[in-house]
């Protein structure tokens, strides 16, 4: 089952993989859904067949300031220009993982959460070590007397026992977690909710559909967010999964959610 919601105003049918093809202008598709369709000089595409094949340029309230057109699939520059409403879809995937993990749900800053936390990364001299190099490095005896009751952390410290839980604990379940999304080869599917274009001037919204896509490479999206490293899971999500969605996947960079479950 999975945990994303339908986004409105965008059919969605579970399960479902067809692609919806745009309506041409001269249907009656409504306002606004794309530009007209203007005569081309001789030897350029007509602008329609741009506004189909290319997301980049002014793509659902997007610009792209790379100067590099059409010819090559490019990432969304100076997003939300239009009024376009979305996150970049490796946070939906860190959440969700997150999610899975299954990280202690009482807050850290309640005893019992603290305690709870503070028991996983002492149990053993292996988990000791681990909550070390994820950067708890307090003495044993500052320890036990957390563990007493006989002190309490700062806030500084509250924050690094909560970094160090967090690191561990995907360091401990990365394995289970990627043998369970590979399949073995076959992957798992993964649902593509669009972005948000209600504040999108009618002139610039396109229209961008539900996707799912079975993805059967997670180890370098696994890898990546078992070690925090944000920046590489944008790259790796993006070059190991949304690419295979085909020339538009740069409909998809910044989504309302992104769906699956392990």
């Amino acid at each position: 089952m999975f945990l994303s919601p339908p986004v409105h105003g965008v059919p969605t049918t579970p399960g479902s993989t067809s692609r919806a093809t745009p309506p041409h202008p001269s249907r009656s598709a409504g306002p606004g859904i794309l530009p007209p369709l203007r005569h081309a000089p001789a030897g350029r595409t007509p602008s329609y067949a741009l506004a189909v094949t290319c997301p980049f340029p002014h793509y659902a309230g997007t610009t792209d300031t790379s100067g590099k057109g059409c010819g090559v699939p490019e990432r969304n520059n100076e997003f939300g220009k239009f009024g376009a409403r979305g996150t970049k879809g490796h946070e939906f995937v860190a959440r969700q993982l997150d999610d899975l993990a299954g990280f202690i749900a009482t807050p850290i800053h309640q005893r019992r959460g603290l305690l709870a936390r503070l028991h996983y990364l002492t149990r053993t001299d292996h988990a000791r070590q681990a909550a070390r190099e994820a950067g708890l490095t307090v003495t044993d005896r500052t320890l036990k007397a957390w563990l007493d009751g006989r002190r309490s952390p700062s806030r500084k410290n509250l924050e690094r026992i909560e970094t160090a839980y967090r690191t561990v604990r995907r360091q401990n379940v990365a394995r289970y977690l990627l043998a369970r999304l590979n399949r073995r080869g076959r992957g798992t599917r993964v649902e593509f909710h669009p972005l948000n274009q209600s504040q999108v001037p009618r002139p610039h919204q396109r229209y961008v559909e539900f996707r799912t896509l079975n993805v059967r490479r997670w180890d370098r999206i696994v890898s990546a967010w078992t070690a925090g490293d944000d920046a590489r899971l944008d790259d790796v999500w993006v070059n190991d999964a949304v690419i295979d969605l085909g020339s538009e996947w740069g409909q998809y960079e910044y989504v309302s959610n992104i769906g699956f479950a392990a």
